[in-house]
């Protein structure tokens, strides 16, 4: 800030460019000495003053932050204090979507890079944020760890959702970068472990501005065209920085909308990446991936080889048992045709006391059958014409009194030796 012969000119180069020309006339020529302030001229003098102060343009502030609010516009605002005092604070929307990789929250101790402002129409001084970086922590570990427990919450990490690894790939899909030392790992064990295994590579960048989109795309184009049995996401170590794409939520998005299981193989054994919490299986490296994915195909010849002995063995082992038991139970078993023998003599018997049985009944039978007939004889008429009697019918009737018949009636007499026709010449009825 200069006083003497050039302040006009000095001055006006601080003015904000909305003020009316009347109030930066009045601010230049103010004399201080003879005439008030307005509260107008007093806040924008005292912008003046702040804003040409290039320490207070460039600053670095630490404190707590409280009163956290993120605008559906974009712009974050909150208060920044320490035990004894407080200041407002805006960080706009063209700083932090660049610069911030990480949600600021209530009670996060943080050192700002900011520049003091005034806002003239309430006369109220505020920090305008540049950057935030939290104390104690980088910004980037703190992201990670917002993201960790948000998609923790979200059930991305849940046990029960993970699958088991296809015991005998046939396809194996790898994301990865085509010219990194991970991707010659990866095939290399691959070759040497089994050679008939087909990998398709899903060819993307795996560090830069836009590459978690890629990653992503990646993951979808495996599950949607390539027959992969299983994918290795993954890439070589680097920096957290350098491994920052994979802690994007678009990457953990398409790995849990995967239906093909994926096993996350990011950096060396210490690093950590939210890719490797949302996969099915954590792979602490590139080759490690590929160990998992494939068995050895000499170590696989050679179990088979040993479960086929152990069949054979428990095999002879259950025939050997069986024989024993049979030959134990053979003694104690009749010889089967030792059973026949005596189940068709036991025939013989039950055929012999049916044939008596039905002899004694037919007799009974026919005992009963004599004497009924006998019975039937006694009580024939038939039996009475064999004695000389005779049975006359008039008319289809037995005739039992004259006056069942008319004089010229046809009267039938049967006889012991056949039938009279006879005709009635005179009735007379019986003299008592």
């Amino acid at each position: 800030f200069f006083i003497g012969g050039f302040a006009s000119v000095i001055l006006c180069d601080y003015f904000h460019p909305a003020w009316p020309n009347h109030l930066k006339h009045a601010i230049i020529h103010h004399d201080m000495h003879t005439s008030p302030f307005s509260v107008q001229e007093l806040n924008a003098y005292l912008k003046l003053k702040i804003e040409s102060d290039q320490i207070l343009q460039d600053l670095h502030v630490a404190g707590e932050i409280s009163n956290f609010k993120h605008h559906s516009s974009g712009h974050i605002y909150f208060t920044l204090k320490d035990p004894d005092s407080e200041i407002s604070c805006a960080f706009f929307k063209n700083y932090n979507t660049l610069t911030l990789p990480f949600t600021p929250e209530n009670g996060m101790q943080v050192v700002c890079r900011a520049s003091v402002n005034v806002y003239a129409p309430r006369g109220v001084y505020q920090l305008i944020i540049k950057d935030i970086t939290p104390v104690g922590k980088g910004s980037l570990q703190v992201a990670f760890e917002q993201l960790k427990k948000a998609f923790e919450h979200e059930g991305y990490f849940d046990e029960s959702r993970k699958r088991p690894l296809p015991a005998y790939p046939k396809t194996i899909g790898v994301v990865t970068s085509p010219t990194s030392a991970a991707i010659q790992d990866i095939l290399h064990i691959l070759r040497r472990r089994h050679s008939n295994i087909r990998v398709l590579i899903a060819a993307t960048p795996v560090q830069g501005e836009g590459a978690a989109a890629k990653i992503a795309d990646a993951i979808d184009i495996l599950n949607e065209h390539g027959g992969s049995d299983v994918i290795i996401v993954g890439r070589g170590g680097g920096s957290m920085e350098d491994l920052w794409e994979f802690n994007v939520p678009a990457v953990a998005h398409a790995i849990f909308r995967s239906h093909i299981p994926v096993i996350s193989a990011v950096g060396h054994e210490t690093d950590n990446t939210i890719s490797d919490f949302v996969a099915d299986v954590r792979a602490p490296t590139p080759s490690a991936a590929a160990e998992l994915v494939v068995r050895d195909k000499t170590e696989m010849i050679r179990q088979i080889q040993e479960y086929a002995q152990r069949l054979h063995r428990a095999v002879s082992s259950i025939i050997s048992d069986r024989h024993q038991k049979v030959s134990a139970l053979s003694g104690k078993i009749p010889h089967p045709m030792t059973t026949i023998h005596q189940h068709m003599q036991y025939t013989d018997e039950l055929h012999q006391r049916i044939l008596l049985n039905m002899q004694r009944i037919l007799d009974l039978k026919q005992h009963t059958l004599g004497a009924a007939a006998a019975l039937l004889n006694a009580l024939s008429p038939l039996s009475n014409i064999g004695r000389g009697y005779c049975i006359a019918e008039a008319k289809g009737q037995v005739i039992r009194s004259i006056r069942d018949v008319e004089i010229g009636d046809i009267v039938t007499v049967t006889v012991s030796d056949g039938y009279l026709g006879c005709k009635v010449q005179n009735k007379q009825d019986k003299v008592e």
